[in-house]
């Protein structure tokens, strides 16, 4: 087969029909017409004026206040901690184009989405180019000239090189312990720039491992570093191959990363080619306190905030109007997992009982400024109809477990044989919102019976526990709803999964994902993924609480900028911010 991303027999149009994702135009909010006039990235002033370099992004994401920024290995937290904090300066194979497909492109996709990038959306990052010469082989061809950051006492400067791509993916993929790379039977350096992959079988989900999900593993590291050198965050202060290089770690505070001045890709702006990053320093913040994080954005301490609350959204817009702001769904679904090896949760009318006893319309109104999403997971709202079933047309007996009716949810439990109801235990992270929501749950479960006790862990203590399958019986998680085949394999079809809270393994779930995954045809691989979503939320092993709204809010003066939280996966934004740049003399004009 050919260039990948000229043409490709199997995989061309495959995620572009499954994974386009739909999402409302964006709108700014409250910005007064003199902003709205010479700044923003439509703004003709800043176009004719162009980029501009120095000054530095702070921004806090979905993620800053989740994860210990001095965790830096699965071994010792969340296999996300090492991801998002790496991105900026370790790169995959390939990103998403943000320049063609963006809102500053076509406006197929907005790029808030964790995961979903449909091929037409992808570009060559770490390889220039990628070809399937037959389905069971995967050819990576790298980039010339890409130079690692030397680091006195670690490695010296060099080119990047195809034994880079095989040591990084033989320590990341135990580290990440994803299912695809069992069905990998060799990764090669064939010579110094070209990798090939043999894998036993076609997997259609290969680009997204392989390629871009650096959380699974796909980051791409200097072979000098270890395994054990990877767990000390000061190894790596200096190094990578991408826009920015690690400059200092602040305990519980933040992550400041510095311009890597040799990076090798440009940024071409009307009609002129620029070296990248334009900023100096970029900082991603720690703060966990949700009114601190507010406090942040409205004082400018924040340059970008891309989880802002819809409680929060009207408050700001009074005390700091200029700051624009990109209402979107949130890419996560809210999740109530109910372990089936664990009495009463084996039995389906339990689990039901559970789900109809969430009133989602108060859930809503009470957590979420009104605004919220009852989203039937896994698979999102967003995604194309070919994917996603709307609530409608689902079967009827899956349609009731997201309507509220309590005294249904009581008859279920005494038909379980528990009249009385049954005392059980919730654990969830101990941040917002995750606190407010499991006791707005627990008061719901007390209506019908049901004495849930709440136990609250750090993120490091309970992903450690999701690991080893020791967590309760029920477990409340927010958690990504991506790429289809990842979000199925992630809660529905890996045991071994870390996120899969139901601790089930379940053989007809598991045979239809394994046609879905070797499925050449995408038509035909459509129909089985949605189909296997249906059967999911039949079998209730998760319920789902509403999904936020959430907004994008940054200051005007981040320019070249359009919300955009995404170039990879999962909070990825080295790249974005890379072309991003800082209007001083209107940040100075607005301060």
């Amino acid at each position: 087969m050919g260039n990948q991303q000229n043409n490709s027999t199997f995989r061309t149009t495959l995620l572009a029909l499954i994974m386009a994702l739909i999402v409302g135009g964006a709108s700014f909010l409250g910005s007064p017409a003199w902003a709205a006039e010479i700044v923003g990235f439509s703004s003709e002033a800043a176009k004719n004026a162009g980029p501009q370099y120095g000054g530095s992004i702070t921004f806090l994401d979905g993620y800053g206040a989740a994860f210990p920024p001095t965790v830096w290995h699965k071994g010792e937290g969340s296999q996300w901690t090492a991801a998002i904090y790496h991105e900026p300066m370790y790169e995959t194979l390939i990103h998403a184009d943000i320049d063609k497909f963006g809102p500053r492109g076509s406006g197929t996709s907005k790029f808030y989405h964790s995961q979903g990038f449909p091929l037409d959306f992808l570009r060559g990052r770490l390889a220039e180019s990628w070809s399937l010469p037959d389905e069971k082989t995967i050819i990576f061809t790298l980039r010339r000239g890409v130079m690692w950051s030397g680091k006195p006492g670690v490695m010296e400067s060099r080119e990047l090189t195809a034994e880079d791509i095989v040591h990084s993916f033989k320590v990341g993929v135990p580290r990440y312990g994803m299912p695809i790379f069992k069905d990998m039977e060799s990764m090669k350096a064939t010579d110094r720039y070209t990798v090939t992959i043999k894998m036993k079988k076609f997997y259609i989900d290969w680009d997204h491992y392989f390629g871009f999900a650096h959380w699974a593993g796909a980051s791409i590291v200097p072979r000098e570093l270890t395994d054990e050198a990877m767990k000390d965050w000061k190894t790596h202060v200096g190094l990578g191959t991408g826009p920015f290089t690690l400059e200092d770690v602040v305990e519980g505070s933040s992550v400041s990363y510095t311009r890597n001045p040799n990076y090798w890709d440009s940024y071409v702006f009307n009609d002129k080619k620029y070296e990248i990053p334009f900023i100096d320093r970029l900082v991603k913040t720690v703060i966990k306190d949700k009114s601190s994080q507010v406090a942040a954005l409205r004082t400018g301490k924040i340059d970008v905030y891309d989880v802002l609350e819809k409680k929060f959204v009207d408050s700001v817009k009074r005390s700091a109007p200029e700051i624009r702001m990109i209402e979107r769904a949130a890419e996560r679904a809210w999740r109530i997992g109910m372990r089936l090896d664990v009495k009463p949760f084996d039995d389906l009318r339990v689990r039901k009982a559970i789900s109809m006893a969430i009133d989602r319309e108060a859930f809503i109104n009470a957590l979420q400024g009104g605004a919220g999403l009852i989203l039937n997971a896994e698979l999102h709202a967003e995604l194309p109809r070919t994917l996603h079933t709307p609530m409608e047309e689902l079967p009827r007996s899956t349609q009731e477990n997201f309507e509220y009716n309590p005294e249904r949810a009581r008859q279920l439990l005494a038909e379980a044989g528990y009249p009385n109801g049954f005392k059980t235990t919730i654990q969830a992270y101990s941040r917002e919102p995750e606190r407010d929501v499991v006791s707005f749950l627990a008061a719901m479960w007390k209506d019908i019976g049901i004495d849930v006790k709440i136990d609250l862990r750090d993120s490091a203590t309970l992903d450690g526990m999701l690991m080893k399958d020791e967590h309760a019986p029920m477990t409340f998680l927010a958690n990504s709803v991506g790429l289809p085949g990842t979000t199925l394999l992630t809660f529905a079809v890996d045991e071994s999964n870390t996120y899969q809270t139901a601790v089930v393994d379940d053989p007809e779930i598991n045979e239809i994902y394994a046609k879905w995954s070797s499925t050449l045809d995408p038509v035909e691989a459509n129909k089985i993924m949605k189909g296997l979503n249906q059967l999911w939320l039949s079998k209730a092993y998760v319920a789902y609480a509403p999904t936020p709204m959430v907004t994008v809010a940054y200051w005007p003066w981040v320019e070249n900028y359009a919300g955009e939280v995404n170039d990879t996966c999962c909070f990825s934004v080295g790249g974005i911010f890379a072309r991003a740049w800082i209007n001083s003399d209107l940040k100075a004009k607005i301060q």
